[in-house]
């Protein structure tokens, strides 16, 4: 999955922090600030080092700034489907997870979330978007997805806070922030299908499948990132949920 930041104003985010979240998640990078004249400046990247560049020049202790980066589960790895996405000129937005509901055809190149900005976010009166009652049926709708919005006035609103944590004055959407990733030398086992995709409907699975929506959310689809316990716990939540043809052997 991916990703998303909020430093509030009067925060700081060390430089090797937001490394560790791109070694997590390095398919692509961006970032958001107010631009002092009611608009919000946004900047993406490919690369570490344009990620580094543009944080260097934009970075502003005394402003709140989004900061995200993804691991694309949907759609194209480019410059489009990375975040934060305009919904216009002064509101963007980033998001952590998988918005379900939204349809996207097998040629769209574009992410769930880039299809969800296009098709609900900018078909909506822009001063509803985030007022607390349709905040509320957003949240309902994107399940355990997080999103963060903010304006050109440096105002911020999470959905899904309760789903993230709080760290030296900064919000995270997820823990990557602060897990080394290991690389594991040995041959791994990955899931062809999400677990959207392959359970059943009987209730006395549910725990399990919330159990492998919070790993995959957390750790990314990546499994050789995993520690041990997250792979266990994992293989339990899966191993009689998938037909062998859904799994593959993967290097």
């Amino acid at each position: 999955m991916c990703i998303a930041i909020y430093k509030p104003a009067g925060a700081d985010i060390a430089s090797d922090t937001l490394h560790r979240c791109w070694t997590h998640h390095p398919h692509g990078g961006g970032l958001a600030v107010p631009d002092g004249n009611g608009g919000v400046v946004v900047r993406k990247a490919m690369t570490w080092d344009e990620f580094l560049a543009e944080w260097t020049e934009h970075t502003n202790p005394s402003a709140p700034m989004l900061i995200h980066f993804r691991w694309a589960t949907h759609g194209a790895i480019n410059l489009d489907n990375c975040h934060p996405h305009r919904i216009n000129d002064d509101l963007v937005m980033i998001h952590n997870g998988v918005i379900k509901p939204m349809t996207i055809h097998s040629t769209d190149r574009r992410s769930d979330t880039a299809a969800f900005v296009d098709q609900v976010l900018c078909q909506m009166p822009i001063e509803s978007v985030t007022s607390p009652g349709v905040s509320t049926l957003l949240e309902d709708y994107i399940g355990r997805s997080r999103l963060v919005f903010l304006d050109g006035h440096g105002d911020v609103s999470i959905i899904g806070e309760q789903r993230g944590e709080w760290a030296n004055g900064c919000w995270f959407s997820n823990d990557t922030y602060h897990r080394t990733p290991v690389r594991r030398p040995t041959t791994r086992i990955a899931p062809t299908a999400t677990p959207v995709d392959c359970y059943d409907t009987d209730q006395n699975r549910e725990e399990r499948r919330s159990a492998a929506h919070d790993l995959l959310d957390r750790c990314g689809p990546d499994l050789s990132l995993w520690n041990d316990q997250d792979l266990e716990t994992l293989a339990m939540a899966y191993n009689d949920e998938l037909d062998n043809d859904k799994w593959e052997e993967v290097a």
